[in-house]
């Protein structure tokens, strides 16, 4: 697991083939450098201060999103079945 400091790094991380991101545990708060990763099928945002999930709402080949049990959350309609509760 990589320790990303910023929404940056990750995207930097995820568009080089990597198809699972798992910033959990991080500052990490704005998704929007991730709205182009096409590729990305995972994400762990769980013990994040992530609270909007929108900008990923595009992301077609995204098929799990794992948040903290208690993480207050926009949750677009598009991805209310990729969500999964730790």
């Amino acid at each position: 697991m990589s320790d990303w400091r910023s929404p940056e790094m990750l995207a930097e991380a995820a568009s080089v083939g990597n198809h699972a991101a798992r910033p959990r545990c991080t500052g990490v708060s704005d998704l929007s450098p991730l709205s182009g990763l096409s590729g990305l099928t995972e994400l762990d945002l769980s013990y994040t201060k992530v609270t909007d999930l929108s900008p990923l709402a595009g992301l077609k080949n995204l098929r799990q999103v794992t948040l903290s049990k208690d993480q207050q959350v926009t949750i677009p309609p598009s991805l209310e079945e990729t969500i999964r509760r730790d």
